[in-house]
């Protein structure tokens, strides 16, 4: 990839959200295989680390409309500057990465007019439920599953708008936006379904892209308590959270929850409900971040929940404790599904298990044994996970670069 011009389009360009974090992994990347690279986004923080001379970063505005179905047909303005930046440097691919469902068409048709390679990195695989994919009782319904979003529609998951909406930009994004993607990087074989049910016909399995420090020259000390580290939303686990507080009151827990704004009025009220606990066997601190504290109480934790039960792509509370070689409890989702295996190097259970979910707390907590089989699978899963040679044949592949033997089946 030497000497080849890319431009990232990512939605986030910053640490502190995943998505931003896989476009920063992506671009070091590049930047090692000699690539020049011009990252183009709406956010992009002052976490956003200075990559030198080779790199350059663009703030700007995409499309917007109330209406995603019809965001192709809005906000030229941002698609001009889009094409001024095409004319000037004339990259050969242009990757939209770590996206939601939909990329703006008028990007995507800019970009294939300057005759350039698009390939897309999608972080969700599953629609967007007002039925919060009934993580009330910690389990979830399979109707999206896959893209599925025509039984979402069916059975009624959400109000009528909602559902109209979702029918009418899945169908344009994928009948007219799909034909002009040239690849598309896939984590796990939930993806590559997904995918295929849009019509995109190549799928390339990629790793997610690591690149955090673990602080692994750093003592450790165990301490006793489990470790929740993640966005405070329902089908994140939340739901779940608080029936481990409620139900399993020997064990000891520090939840350091990224609240979003429309999420603050459930967190607080989540905290009242859990208040009683609070500062007996549970710590909550929305405050610490990962470089604020955050790595040490990670590197010092018994064991890691992971109570997500949303099919993502951007893994990284997966990474992060495998990278410390720590127990994980989580539920078989995504990307789960292909890595993890139950008693090897997680305890796994499926969507909607509560009681088996605590069990795996309660075995975790109290059986050294099995915490050090654990401890040992997570690490040897990290090393496989994190392989940056996986990574770079990977994008050499979907940028069409060189033939590589990555494929989908080997990740």
């Amino acid at each position: 990839m030497k000497n080849e011009h890319v431009f990232v389009v990512a939605d986030e360009f910053c640490t502190t959200a995943s998505g931003g974090r896989v476009a920063q992994c992506v671009v070091r990347h590049l930047l090692e295989s000699g690539a020049y690279v011009t990252v183009i986004s709406p956010v992009v923080r002052d976490d956003a680390p200075d990559y030198a001379d080779h790199c350059r970063l663009t703030i700007m505005r995409q499309p917007q409309c109330a209406i995603p179905a019809l965001q192709h047909l809005v906000s030229f303005e941002p698609v001009n500057e889009f094409e001024k930046l095409l004319a000037e440097h004339r990259p050969s691919v242009v990757h939209f990465c770590s996206l939601g469902y939909h990329v703006s068409r008028l990007l995507l048709q800019t970009a294939k007019r300057y005759g350039a390679r698009i390939v897309t990195q999608y972080f969700v695989h599953s629609a967007e439920c007002a039925r919060q994919m009934n993580c009330l009782t910690a389990g979830a319904c399979n109707r999206c599953s896959g893209g599925n979003f025509y039984n979402a529609i069916r059975y009624g998951c959400g109000p009528w708008k909602t559902r109209a909406v979702q029918a009418v930009s899945r169908y344009l994004h994928w009948k007219l936006d799909v034909p002009l993607i040239d690849a598309a990087l896939s984590t796990c074989s939930e993806m590559d379904k997904w995918l295929e049910g849009m019509g995109v016909k190549n799928i390339v399995r990629c790793p997610l892209p690591y690149a955090h420090p673990t602080s692994a020259s750093e003592e450790v000390e165990e301490g006793d308590y489990f470790l929740f580290s993640g966005q405070f939303r329902p089908e994140k686990g939340s739901r779940v959270l608080e029936r481990v507080i409620q139900e399993a009151r020997d064990i000891k827990l520090v939840i350091l929850p990224l609240v979003p704004a429309h999420r603050k009025t459930e967190y607080d009220g989540f905290v009242n409900r859990v208040r009683p606990f609070i500062g007996k066997n549970i710590v909550i601190d929305e405050r610490v971040r990962w470089n604020t504290g955050g790595d040490k109480i990670a590197r010092n934790c018994r064991a890691v929940l992971l109570p997500s039960v949303w099919p993502t792509s951007t893994e990284y509370t997966l990474l992060e404790a495998l990278s410390m070689s720590k127990p994980i409890v989580a539920f078989n989702v995504g990307v789960h599904k292909d890595v993890l295996v139950h008693e090897s190097n997680a305890m796994v259970y499926e969507i909607g298990d509560f009681n088996g979910y605590l069990e795996g707390i309660h075995r975790v907590q109290n059986d050294a044994l099995l915490r050090n089989k654990l401890s040992e699978g997570a690490r040897n899963l990290f090393q496989f996970m994190t392989d940056r040679r996986r990574v770079f044949d990977a994008l050499k592949q979907a940028y069409g670069f060189e033939e590589s033997s990555t494929c989908r089946k080997s990740a």
